[in-house]
Order: C-alpha cells, then sequence, then structure tokens
C-alpha cells in the first residue's frame, strides 16, 4: 500500500513542515526525517502514537529524538511538522487540527535533496534503514532532485526504461548500474565497518590512537 503525503499549510500560507526543517542544522537528522517520510509513504506506519485532534506522532530515533505530526485520512496523509519530543501531557508545539478545507501542498522528498552531500546524507540514512524498498525509493528521489529519469538515462548511458525496472519498488539493480547511476550523481559507494554495540544496543567507542 503507498501512501500519498500532503503538505498542510496554515491560513497564513505557511508550511509548518518547510518551516522547521529549513531551521534544523543537523543534516543527518534532516536526512533520518526524510528517510522515515518515505517508509510512510510505502505504507510502513512505524511507530506512532495518537495525541488527540485526529494527530498522530510518529517518532524518529536520531540524536535527541524527533517527532513527526501528521494527520491520518484513509490513503492520504497530511505532514503537519517535525518537532523535537515533547512531555506526553503537554500538547506538541505546532500541532493544529488539520481541517479538510484548509489547503495542503504536494510533498516531494526531491525538493529537499538540494546539494550531492545532502543527497549522500539522505543515501546513507536509506541504507541504514535496511529496508531494499526505501533504498529504491530513495535513489529515485536523488534521481528526481537530479532532472530525472530522462536526464539520468542521458549521463549514464543507460535506457529509461532500464532505469525505471531498476529502481521500481520490485527492482534489483546490478552493481555496475549502480556505479553508473550514482556516479552521474556525483556519488559514490563506500565501505565502511559496522560500529561495535554493546549489550544494551548502545555503540561502543573505539579507544585505540
Amino acid at each position: 500500500m503507498t501512501v500519498d503525503i500532503r503538505k498542510y499549510q496554515t491560513t497564513d500560507g505557511t508550511i509548518p513542515l518547510d518551516d522547521r526543517l529549513s531551521g534544523l542544522r543537523d543534516k543527518r537528522a534532516i536526512a533520518r526525517i526524510l528517510v522515515r517520510l518515505d517508509r510512510l509513504a510505502l505504507g510502513l506506519g512505524g511507530q506512532w502514537r495518537a495525541v488527540g485532534q485526529g494527530i498522530r506522532e510518529l517518532k524518529i530515533p536520531e540524536g535527541k529524538g524527533y517527532c513527526v505530526y501528521y494527520g491520518w485520512d484513509g490513503p492520504s496523509v497530511a505532514i503537519s511538522r517535525p518537532n523535537e519530543p515533547t512531555s506526553p501531557r503537554r500538547r506538541p508545539t505546532g500541532v493544529t487540527t488539520m481541517s479538510a478545507s484548509e489547503p495542503y501542498k504536494p510533498y516531494r522528498t526531491a525538493d529537499y535533496l538540494r546539494t550531492p552531500e545532502e543527497a549522500a546524507e539522505y543515501l546513507n540514512a536509506a541504507i541504514e534503514d535496511g529496508d531494499p524498498t526505501v533504498l529504491l525509493r530513495a535513489l529515485r528521489n536523488v534521481a528526481d532532485s537530479a532532472g530525472g529519469m530522462s536526464h539520468l538515462a542521458r549521463r549514464t548511458g543507460l535506457s529509461r526504461e532500464s532505469l525505471y525496472k531498476s529502481l521500481s519498488e520490485d527492482g534489483n539493480p546490478r552493481l555496475s548500474s549502480l556505479e553508473a547511476i550514482l556516479r552521474a550523481l556525483g556519488l559514490r559507494l563506500s565501505v565502511q565497518p559496522l560500529p561495535k554495540v554493546s549489550s544494551d544496543g548502545n555503540e561502543i567507542e573505539d579507544t585505540r590512537t
């Protein structure tokens, strides 16, 4: 099941999602938020709770932790804003009732991927997610941010049909195709060792010099 994500717009024209993301300086946190919205678009609800007036809080475990607040309407989601967690006894900052009479704007992950550095952080977050469908969706979004499939086909020498098939939800791109796609996007594959993790799930700092 896929979900249509839209951005909530207030009566004064403010889009809370854009307002909040533009104020974040933590690029990794932004990437994790975008990937979490990708999972939501794929119908993967994740860890959420109702906070009243038809609003849901979706938790994103990154740094101190972030939450995205949204209204659910069957196959559609209206995003209010990402925010840092608040006390369960308090109403989350920036959350309002999302009336059907309010205007909404289309949500496109590609709109938030303006530089190769942002795209790289986003793809790394998608890889860390561990779900192949999330990574394939992330690759499609990065391609959209760089001019779309036609532009990517010209840069890689691969056909549009081949690219659409490789990056579809059921796609399984060859390593050579993946390398060509990333190179055309100004990116490259990199391998890093996994961090050591303690029995309680926390990363163990490497103290070797």
